[in-house]
């Protein structure tokens, strides 16, 4: 499953649900961007839901589908 796939997938499952908190496509470094985001913007996310999408040369974060996201280069997730 290439990384296209996986990024439908994922706003499949966005759109479908009300109370999402992860969206991702690979799970190796979600935990630190999680923890990273947490860390650095604390007053734009605080303890909101996070959803977290992985393309192929950034992530992007959001605390809701209609927001404008943060983006964060793949550096961030290493």
């Amino acid at each position: 499953m290439n990384i296209t796939t996986q990024t439908t997938q994922a706003r499949k499952l966005l759109n479908g649900c009300v109370n999402v908190e992860y969206v991702y496509t690979n799970p190796k470094y979600m935990e630190h961007i999680e923890k990273y985001v947490r860390e650095n913007y604390k007053r734009l996310y605080g303890d909101k839901p996070l959803i977290i999408e992985e393309f192929d040369s950034h992530y992007t974060i959001k605390s809701n589908k209609d927001e404008s996201p943060l983006i964060l280069g793949k550096q961030v997730g290493k």
